[in-house]
Protein backbone atom coordinates (compact mmCIF):
# COMPACT_ATOMS: atom_id res chain seq x y z
CA UNK A 1 0.00 0.00 0.00
CA UNK A 2 1.17 3.60 -0.81
CA UNK A 3 1.87 4.95 2.38
CA UNK A 4 1.35 8.74 1.90
CA UNK A 5 -1.13 11.30 0.85
CA UNK A 6 -1.56 15.13 0.26
CA UNK A 7 -3.07 17.29 3.20
CA UNK A 8 -5.79 17.86 0.36
CA UNK A 9 -6.59 14.62 0.60
CA UNK A 10 -8.06 14.52 3.72
CA UNK A 11 -11.40 15.29 3.69
CA UNK A 12 -13.01 16.97 7.17
CA UNK A 13 -16.63 17.94 6.51
CA UNK A 14 -19.26 16.75 8.97
CA UNK A 15 -17.63 13.77 11.16
CA UNK A 16 -16.07 12.17 7.99
CA UNK A 17 -12.07 12.72 8.46
CA UNK A 18 -11.10 10.02 5.44
CA UNK A 19 -7.77 9.65 3.32
CA UNK A 20 -7.55 8.10 0.54
CA UNK A 21 -4.69 5.49 0.02
CA UNK A 22 -3.18 3.14 -3.19
CA UNK A 23 -2.70 -0.11 -2.55
CA UNK A 24 -0.34 -2.52 -3.83
CA UNK A 25 -2.44 -2.56 -7.30
CA UNK A 26 -2.99 1.18 -8.02
CA UNK A 27 -6.69 0.64 -6.64
CA UNK A 28 -7.82 4.05 -4.27
CA UNK A 29 -8.87 2.45 -0.68
CA UNK A 30 -10.83 5.00 1.47
CA UNK A 31 -9.79 5.17 4.96
CA UNK A 32 -11.84 7.05 8.04
CA UNK A 33 -9.14 8.35 10.92
CA UNK A 34 -10.59 7.43 14.09
CA UNK A 35 -8.23 9.34 16.27
CA UNK A 36 -4.82 11.17 15.51
CA UNK A 37 -2.10 12.36 18.42
CA UNK A 38 1.21 13.58 18.83
CA UNK A 39 3.88 11.87 20.90
CA UNK A 40 7.33 13.32 21.12
CA UNK A 41 7.27 15.53 17.72
CA UNK A 42 5.62 12.44 16.06
CA UNK A 43 1.89 12.73 14.67
CA UNK A 44 0.32 9.41 14.54
CA UNK A 45 -3.16 8.04 13.13
CA UNK A 46 -5.37 5.17 13.85
CA UNK A 47 -6.91 4.99 10.95
CA UNK A 48 -9.47 2.25 9.63
CA UNK A 49 -10.76 1.00 6.10
CA UNK A 50 -13.76 3.36 5.80
CA UNK A 51 -16.08 0.47 4.03
CA UNK A 52 -15.47 -1.87 8.18
CA UNK A 53 -16.65 1.00 10.01
CA UNK A 54 -19.58 -0.45 10.74
CA UNK A 55 -17.87 -3.85 11.81
CA UNK A 56 -17.45 -4.14 15.48
CA UNK A 57 -14.30 -6.66 15.29
CA UNK A 58 -12.92 -5.00 11.99
CA UNK A 59 -8.72 -4.02 12.61
CA UNK A 60 -7.36 -0.76 12.40
CA UNK A 61 -4.17 0.57 11.09
CA UNK A 62 -1.88 2.83 13.21
CA UNK A 63 0.61 5.35 11.26
CA UNK A 64 3.11 7.51 12.07
CA UNK A 65 4.24 10.73 10.07
CA UNK A 66 7.68 10.05 7.96
CA UNK A 67 9.81 13.26 6.63
CA UNK A 68 9.36 13.70 2.92
CA UNK A 69 11.97 12.99 0.60
CA UNK A 70 11.32 16.64 -1.01
CA UNK A 71 12.48 19.23 0.25
CA UNK A 72 9.35 21.95 0.97
CA UNK A 73 7.13 19.27 0.07
CA UNK A 74 3.37 19.64 1.16
CA UNK A 75 3.02 15.91 1.03
CA UNK A 76 2.48 14.07 4.35
CA UNK A 77 4.01 10.54 4.45
CA UNK A 78 2.92 8.20 6.70
CA UNK A 79 4.22 4.30 6.89
CA UNK A 80 3.19 1.51 9.47
CA UNK A 81 4.63 1.52 12.67
CA UNK A 82 7.03 -1.24 12.61
CA UNK A 83 8.98 -1.12 16.11
CA UNK A 84 6.68 -3.51 18.64
CA UNK A 85 7.78 -1.20 21.55
CA UNK A 86 7.07 2.31 19.65
CA UNK A 87 3.92 0.61 18.55
CA UNK A 88 2.33 -0.45 22.07
CA UNK A 89 3.21 2.90 23.87
CA UNK A 90 1.38 4.65 20.88
CA UNK A 91 -1.66 2.10 21.49
CA UNK A 92 -1.74 2.89 24.93
CA UNK A 93 -1.80 6.47 24.28
CA UNK A 94 -4.74 6.36 22.02
CA UNK A 95 -6.28 3.89 24.35
CA UNK A 96 -5.96 6.50 26.77
CA UNK A 97 -7.14 9.57 24.92
CA UNK A 98 -10.77 8.23 24.31
CA UNK A 99 -13.25 5.89 25.98
CA UNK A 100 -15.38 5.89 22.56
CA UNK A 101 -13.34 3.20 20.88
CA UNK A 102 -12.24 -0.28 22.03
CA UNK A 103 -8.30 -0.73 21.09
CA UNK A 104 -7.21 -4.32 21.73
CA UNK A 105 -3.13 -5.33 20.61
Amino acid sequence: MNNEFNEDDLDFEGDDNTIIMTDDDGNDVEFTIISMLEHEGTSYILALESEYLDDDEASATVLKEVPSDEPDSEEMLFEPVSNDDEFYKIIELFKAQSDEFEIEA
